[in-house]
């Protein structure tokens, strides 16, 4: 339920193909909107007060997700028997 919450914010604050970030005032106002239907009451009243209490807290990465992918196979070519 936490995780849900914290998901959310990330996704809503983060641009997207099809729209812009929200702002925080955006985002804050669509969790609190959807405090039990989407996401748990409880959990968003906590969210709010430790936001309100500790001022802006980010959100965001501070490093924005790096994954390295290495090669499974190399020098393939299309139609070519891989066993």
């Amino acid at each position: 339920r936490i995780l849900c919450v914290a998901d959310s914010v990330q996704a809503m604050e983060s641009d997207r193909p099809y729209r812009n970030a929200l702002s925080r005032g955006e985002t804050l106002a669509e969790i609190n909107k959807h405090a039990g239907t989407q996401f748990d009451p409880i959990i968003v009243n906590a969210f709010l007060k430790v936001i309100h209490k500790e001022g802006s807290v980010p959100i965001r990465p501070l490093i924005q997700d790096q994954v390295a992918f290495e090669p499974v196979f190399t020098n393939v070519k299309v139609g070519q028997n891989l066993n």
